[in-house]
């Protein structure tokens, strides 16, 4: 999982 910055949420690592 991947913290995104400015959200509250988190989400798998999938495609960048």
């Amino acid at each position: 999982v991947v913290d995104l910055p400015g959200t509250d949420r988190k989400e798998p690592q999938e495609e960048m």
